[in-house]
């Protein structure tokens, strides 16, 4: 969901310069595409907890495979909450697709996934 035009919070000075204001109106179009494309600012679904109130448990090099609801392949991942017994838990993307996105750690973890 994009924000609507009103609610972009970029600023528009008229200033009777044709050439100042078509800079102005050029960078107002850049500025709502960059928030529009960011998932932790644009409101809706474009960031999604695919894993809900449930942890997702993985071992170490067996791939997981998740189902998300974005309707299109997805950008990227965050995991949030996790726990290992091995230090800092890492976990990487093998394949992405408008449906799944197939992820696999090096260790034995435990945590919640966040798709945009």
């Amino acid at each position: 969901m994009a924000l609507p035009l009103g609610k972009v919070p970029t600023v528009f000075e008229h200033t009777g310069d044709r050439r100042i204001d078509a800079v102005q109106g050029y960078q107002q179009t850049y500025d709502r595409a960059t928030i529009n494309a960011c998932p932790f600012i644009a409101p809706g679904s474009r960031f999604l907890e695919v894993s809900g109130s449930r942890d997702i448990v993985f071992s170490a090099t067996v791939p997981q495979t998740i189902n998300h609801l974005l309707g299109r392949t997805p950008i990227g991942f965050i995991v949030a909450d996790a726990s290992t017994t091995s230090g800092f838990p890492s976990i990487r993307a093998n394949s992405r697709t408008d449906t799944t996105i197939t992820l696999e750690s090096d260790d034995d973890i435990t945590a919640k996934i966040w798709v945009y």
